[in-house]
């Protein structure tokens, strides 16, 4: 009897110290003390005067959530089935007032750096087919479950145009921000490069355009892609670079797509999709009246890059969709028959990186005569495509196609994925 005594007790110490980090499968809702279960874990009960049974083996390991600090690691309490959508910066879900008794929706800092996140704690989660939940806000959202997350809907992180996904970046900014595009001279601009994150950025289109036009052509040259495949650190998507204000004004870049986490104790399935998409660039200004000297037409702005969609269970089954697609670069302002005897023609832009494996589409040009603008860049699903600069010697070029963000699926060892669907990019598998 004594000797079960002193297991009891060296259970109880070990499912303490392991709680203290992480949690196991129905541990205590976000907000206990160490995320504590209701009994100590590795204890079996025996009736009055019978000795416990000897445990053999330790306990399993308690799931702990990746990139989230110590006291956001807890999960929830309750069931959500999530069907309105979600603003990171104001912690809202919809339009309800309180949460479901046993869901927490709170923000922590993101351990080294990163984005900050806006983390949900639920029991289990659940979008139900034909449920679009649109997520928007400053913060990376983070899903934290003790038990399933099954997406039969859609969960829409992506940017849109000039706004970014959540915890992405606006135009222009991020660490692989497009370069703005260059004023060469009047009615001579080049298109802002498209922005950079899983792979490089496509190049604006130049301010001379084709090969025969002197001076040589001056594209926008892009960033370096930035983080790492394995995503050690949550990232949003960068935005494009904007055009060269000019005196008819500009557009800005695409806003860079969004990060998403789902983290389940148990298993992650997705038969609907996620969706981190770039913004589409913004098309050239071009003249307000039919004089073609009114002002000086912009070029096109770059397209966002993607974001990341970040995945971390036992168990993963794949077969809907997986996205984070560059936004297209937008097309140069122009003056649709160079004689000014028709108003100015401004400039398409991009298309938002899109929930598949087609790439965003560029905006087109406009142009036939001097002074047109070339096409945007198409949005990407590896590297971004250039802009185009314009073929007559002397128009506005394309803004950049911007890349595709990342992907990745952190499993333990002995962790399993049936992977079918599709994923644009492909995604890269990691450990926890």
């Amino acid at each position: 009897m004594v000797r079960a005594l002193m297991r009891r007790v060296v259970a109880i110490v070990l499912g303490l110290a392991t709680s203290a980090c992480g949690f196991s499968v129905g541990a205590g809702a976000a907000g206990d003390d160490a995320g504590a279960s209701d009994a100590p874990r590795g204890i079996i009960d025996a009736p009055p005067g019978i000795d416990a049974p000897e445990i053999d083996a330790p306990p399993p390991d308690p799931f702990v959530p990746l990139h989230v600090p110590p006291g956001g690691r807890a999960p929830g309490m309750a069931d959500l089935i999530l069907d309105a959508d979600v603003d990171t910066s104001m912690l809202a879900i919809g339009t309800a007032s309180p949460l479901p008794a046993g869901v927490v929706f709170d923000s922590w800092m993101q351990p080294g750096g990163g984005v900050e996140l806006a983390v949900l704690h639920v029991r289990s989660l659940t979008i139900p087919p034909n449920a679009n939940v649109r997520v928007s806000g400053s913060r990376a959202l983070v899903i934290v479950a003790s038990h399933d997350i099954v997406i039969e809907g859609i969960l829409d992180g992506g940017a849109r145009l000039d706004t970014p996904g959540p915890g992405g970046a606006g135009p222009g900014a991020g660490p692989g921000r497009g370069n703005p595009g260059g004023t060469a001279g009047s009615f001579r601009n080049s298109g802002g490069s498209g922005a950079s994150y899983g792979a490089e950025g496509g190049s604006g289109g130049s301010a001379s355009g084709g090969t025969l036009c002197q001076p040589p052509a001056g594209t926008v040259a892009p960033r370096e892609p930035y983080g790492d495949a394995a995503v050690t650190m949550l990232l949003g998507g960068s935005g494009g670079g904007t055009a060269a204000q000019t005196t008819c004004g500009n557009r800005p870049g695409g806003a860079g797509g969004g990060a998403i986490q789902l983290s389940s104790a148990t298993r992650i399935v997705i038969s609907g999709g996620i969706n981190v998409g770039g913004g589409g660039g913004g098309g050239g200004r071009s003249v307000p009246g039919t004089n073609p000297n009114a002002c000086n037409m912009a070029a096109g702005s770059g397209g966002g890059s993607g974001g990341t969609i970040f995945l971390q269970a036992p168990n993963v089954v794949l077969s809907g969709v997986l996205a984070a697609n560059g936004g297209g670069g937008g097309s140069g302002g122009g003056d649709p028959d160079g004689g000014g005897n028709a108003a100015g023609a401004h400039g398409q832009a991009g298309t938002d990186g899109q929930l598949g494996a087609v790439p965003a589409a560029a905006g087109a040009d406009v142009g036939v005569w001097s002074s047109a603008g070339g096409a945007g860049g198409a949005g990407a699903m590896a590297m971004g495509s250039p802009g185009l600069g314009n073929t007559d010697c002397d128009g506005n070029g394309g803004g950049g196609g911007g890349s595709v963000g990342r992907i990745a699926i952190a499993l333990p060892q002995g962790g399993t994925i049936a992977a079918g669907g599709i994923r644009s990019p492909e995604y890269v598998e990691t450990t926890y």
